[in-house]
């Protein structure tokens, strides 16, 4: 019978992983964590920044989607306005 690992943090070590990153690089640049997600936003008065790191359905890895949200039009939810996903620069990096 196999063993079961229970997660008794609730987060994945990958997550942990990515948000340990996201701490020490985004948040000295200002970027605030949006509660316990994979979203940093930097409010800039009149447009927002998103930077996302977005879950993949195909191996524990992450995609970064980084973009603005304008303020202009007041509305409940956030959005990438104007954005994208980056691209990896370096092949090696790529999920297989």
């Amino acid at each position: 019978m196999r063993s079961m690992q229970i997660r008794l943090s609730g987060q994945h070590p990958h997550t942990k992983l990515i948000n340990a990153a996201a701490r020490e690089i985004l948040r000295p640049l200002g970027l605030v964590q949006a509660g316990r997600s994979r979203t940093w936003l930097d409010d800039r008065a009149w447009w927002l920044g998103n930077v996302e790191f977005q879950p993949s359905n195909l191996t524990r890895s992450s995609y970064l989607n980084v973009g603005v949200n304008w303020l202009l039009n007041i509305k409940d939810w956030l959005s990438f306005d104007f954005g994208h996903r980056v691209e990896h620069r370096r092949p090696e990096l790529r999920p297989r």
